[in-house]
C-alpha cells in the first residue's frame, strides 16, 4: 500500500516540476498532463504500465476463478503460469508468428507438411458487402489477430452482408491484445481470411475439435492431455496420449463432460504425431485439429487457452496439470527485458493504457458494432450461424 502511494507521489511530483505540465495542471487538464508526459519519459512510462497490465491480470483472475492473488513470481498452478505467460512472454515473436490466422501456415507445412491444411479461398483488410457476397456459400470467415470470432456461411442469399461487412471492420479496428492481455495479438497483421467450411459424414458443419494441450518434459517427451469437444451439442472428454479418459473436468460451466471416452477414431495417434512435432518450439501449447468425414485438418495454435480462466473440477487439478509444465521463469532482470520486448511495442500503436478502461466497458466485441448482444447469442439462423467461442 505505501508503496502504491509513494509510486503515486512521485509521478505527481514529476509532473508538478515539468513546466508544461504544470501549466496543463493549473489549467484543469490533469490527465492531458500524465499522458503527455507518460509518452516522453519512458521509466515512468514502463513501470506504470507495467503495474497497470499485472493489476488487471490478478483482477481478472481473481474475478474469474474466485480464489486469492495470483503468484506471478513463482507461479505453480496452469491457471498461474498462464496468467505469467501473458505478462511476461519470452517467445513474443514466435508466438505471434504462429498465432496469426494466416501467418501459421508457413510454420505448419515447414513442420507436417499441408496435407491437413485447409486451403484459404481469400484474405484481406479491404473489403465491402460485393467482396464478401462474392464467396459464395459454405464459407467460414475469421479474423487473423482475434480468437473466437467466427461468421459461418452456409447460404449466402439469407445472409445480411452490410451488416456483416460493418461487423467485421470493427473487428479489425479494435485492439485485441488488451482483450485479455495477450501481447502476441498486437503484432498481428490484421485480416479477415476465408476458408471452405467443412462438413462430417452425416452433413453437419458442427465438427468434434480435439485440443491437444502439449507439456515438454524434461527428457524431450510430451505430457498430453487432449480435449475432445463437440459443439452441438455441447460436450467434452478429456483422454491422455493412450485416449484413456482423465478423471477431471476442465471448464465444466461452458461443456457437458462424459463420464466414458467415445470410440477411438482411426487417425488419432496420426493427429498426437503431427502435435508433437508442431509443438517442438513450446514448452507448453495447445494443438487444434478438426475432424472432418474422412480427414483431420489443422485449425490452431494456442498459447492462452480460455485466457487462463478456465476451471478445474476438482480444483486440485489445476496443480497437478501446472506441475506437468516445466516453466522456465528466469530472473527478475530477465523477466523486466522480456516484459518490455513484448509489451512496450504496443505502446505506440494500441495506446493501451488509454483504451483499457474504455475496453471494460463492453461485454465483447459483438457490442461495439451496435448491433444487438441477443441477436448473435442464438446458435442457429436461417442459412448461417455466428458464432462467438
Amino acid at each position: 500500500m505505501m508503496h502504491a502511494i509513494a509510486r503515486k507521489a512521485k509521478i505527481f511530483l514529476a509532473l508538478l516540476l515539468h513546466p508544461h505540465s504544470l501549466k496543463q495542471i493549473l489549467a484543469g487538464q490533469l490527465y492531458e498532463a500524465k499522458e503527455e508526459y507518460y509518452a516522453h519519459h519512458d521509466f515512468l512510462t514502463t513501470e506504470a504500465f507495467y503495474y497497470s497490465i499485472r493489476r488487471r491480470l490478478e483482477a481478472r483472475y481473481r474475478m474469474r476463478l474466485g480464489v486469492g492473488m495470483a503468484n506471478l513470481s513463482h507461479p505453480t498452478l496452469y491457471s498461474e503460469k498462464i496468467q505469467w505467460r501473458k505478462l511476461y512472454c519470452p517467445q513474443v515473436k514466435l508466438i505471434a508468428k504462429v498465432t496469426d490466422k494466416a501467418g501459421v501456415y508457413g510454420y505448419v507445412c515447414e513442420k507436417i507438411g499441408d496435407t491437413h491444411l485447409l486451403p484459404l479461398v481469400w484474405k484481406g483488410s479491404t473489403f465491402d458487402a460485393d467482396t464478401l457476397r462474392a464467396l459464395g456459400d459454405n464459407i467460414v470467415l475469421q479474423p487473423t489477430h482475434r480468437s473466437g470470432q467466427v461468421a459461418f456461411i452456409e447460404k449466402a442469399e439469407y445472409i445480411d452482408y452490410e451488416a456483416l461487412a460493418h461487423l467485421l471492420h470493427r473487428m479489425l479496428l479494435w485492439p485485441y491484445s488488451m482483450r485479455g492481455q495477450e501481447p502476441w495479438y498486437g503484432r498481428i497483421k490484421a485480416q479477415i481470411i476465408a476458408r471452405p467450411l467443412i462438413r462430417n459424414s452425416d452433413g453437419s458443419a458442427f465438427l468434434n475439435d480435439y485440443k491437444f494441450h502439449m507439456f515438454r518434459q524434461a527428457d524431450g517427451t510430451r505430457k498430453v492431455v487432449c480435449a475432445i469437444t463437440n459443439i452441438y451439442p455441447r460436450w467434452r472428454i478429456l483422454v491422455d496420449e493412450n485416449f484413456t479418459s482423465l478423471p477431471f473436468e476442465w471448464n465444466p460451466t461452458v461443456y457437458e463432460h462424459l463420464k466414458e471416452a467415445p470410440d477411438k477414431p482411426d487417425n488419432f495417434d496420426a493427429m498426437l504425431e503431427d502435435a508433437c512435432r508442431l509443438s517442438e518450439d513450446f514448452d507448453c501449447v495447445r494443438v487444434d485439429f478438426m475432424m472432418g468425414a474422412d480427414e483431420y485438418y489443422f485449425t490452431e495454435l494456442t498459447f492462452a487457452p480460455a485466457s487462463g480462466l478456465a476451471f478445474f473440477s476438482p480444483p486440485e487439478y489445476d496443480k497437478i496439470v501446472g506441475s506437468y509444465w516445466h516453466l522456465d521463469t528466469g530472473n527478475p532482470l530477465k523477466r523486466a527485458f522480456w516484459f518490455c520486448r513484448a509489451w512496450l511495442p504496443l505502446w505506440k500503436t494500441e495506446r493501451p493504457m488509454r483504451n483499457l478502461r474504455r475496453l471494460y466497458r463492453y461485454r465483447n466485441d459483438w457490442a461495439i458494432t451496435g448491433i444487438r448482444q441477443k441477436d448473435y447469442d442464438r446458435r442457429y439462423q436461417e442459412g448461417g450461424e455466428f458464432f462467438d467461442g
